[in-house]
């Protein structure tokens, strides 16, 4: 191949990494040195008001739609708490054909929030978080306008209301 074809093939090759990724950090694409991100897709911003109410009808449209995605959600912020639950936690063994398990109950600590739409009627998302984010979530006040990033995990229904639950991070607007 002669230089210049390889020159072009290696910038048409680099052009495509470059497109696939935004320019934050250093990687090698094609032997040439680029400033790129990770190629993970943006979260995609959902209206927590069109998802409540499509969800209200038939909760898988939304669930095949969203999950294993990672979503921004907004909305205000209703209440915050801390959800108490014990799991099982267990361990097991072989040892000349005989399995052995031997299982604790662990208690857990999961920080939520429970936002409500922008247009404040019924429909809510509740995010959980890991512990080590207590600290961000004690920060806001009931009626802070807030976004996170979640990954949903179901839609449920709660005194009559619709409800998606997410597990979050803590990233404040």
């Amino acid at each position: 191949m002669k230089a210049k074809d390889e020159l072009a093939l290696q910038s048409g090759q680099a052009h495509s990494c470059v497109t696939m990724c935004t320019m934050r950090r250093l990687a090698v694409c094609s032997g040439l040195l680029f400033a790129l991100a990770s190629c993970a897709p943006k979260p995609i911003n959902v209206d927590l008001r069109s998802v409540l109410d499509e969800a209200a009808d038939n909760d898988l449209g939304p669930t095949s739609k969203l999950r294993a995605q990672k979503l921004l959600v907004g909305g205000i912020v209703e209440r915050t708490g801390l959800k108490k639950q014990t799991e099982l936690e267990g361990s097991g063994f072989a040892y000349g054909g005989a399995v052995t398990i031997e299982t604790e109950r662990v208690k857990r600590h999961y920080p939520y929030v429970v936002l409500i739409p922008w247009d404040k009627k019924q429909g809510r998302a509740m995010c959980f978080f890991e512990l080590f984010e207590a600290d961000d979530i004690a920060q806001l006040a009931v009626g802070d306008k807030v976004t996170f990033e979640g990954e949903l995990q179901e839609f449920t229904k709660s005194n009559g209301q619709e409800v998606m639950v997410l597990h979050c991070k803590a990233n404040r607007d």
